[in-house]
This record gives C-alpha cells, structure tokens and sequence, in this order.
C-alpha cells in the first residue's frame, strides 16, 4: 500500500477530506520519526514498538575484492510486533501471493 492508497482509504473510512488526511499523516510521520531521532520509543498498541539502537563500529569483508572495510558506529529502526499485529496476520491464511521473506 502507498501513501497515497493510505490517506484514500483512511479518508473513505473517517469521513473527511483527502487533503486533511494527508495534513495529519505528514504531521504524525514526521512526529514519529522527530522522536525516534531523539531517542524516544514509540508504542502504538494495534502496531507495535519502534525504538533506535546503535550497531557499534565493525570491519566487514567486501565480497568483490575481499579486501575488508571499516564501517562506522550506525543508528538503527527497530521493530517489535505488538500481540494485536501477531493475532491479525494469524487470522490471515498463507498463500503465495504473499510476500516471502
């Protein structure tokens, strides 16, 4: 799904006009992604957690020379899926249409 898919759906579903459902969800991205930047962990109970961490500095072998590479301290999303997502996609039958990981 788009964005663009999103804000439809959303202002179908709620009523309201195309253009104030875009306001709010660049308003809420941009507060979402404010506070990870900060440090903050974000908690949405039907989604789940998102919080940052830190991958310190590591060397890591480049594969088309071999030659090994220097990479620096890097800031990271992390994920965690909340009971209510992991009930929804069990409820969800397995096809191959879905994406495979």
């Amino acid at each position: 799904m788009t964005k663009r898919q999103l804000i439809e759906r959303v202002a179908k579903n709620a009523g309201i006009t195309q253009l104030d459902t875009r306001i709010m969800l660049d308003e809420i991205l941009t507060s979402i992604a404010e506070a990870l930047a900060d440090g903050e962990t974000i908690t949405l109970s039907q989604l789940g957690t998102f919080s940052t961490c830190i991958i310190p500095a590591h060397e890591c072998n480049l594969t088309v020379n071999g030659k090994r590479m220097k990479l620096p301290d890097q800031q990271r999303v992390k994920y965690r899926m909340s009971r209510d997502m992991k009930q929804r996609l069990s409820e969800h039958k397995i096809s191959k249409g879905n994406n495979v990981c």
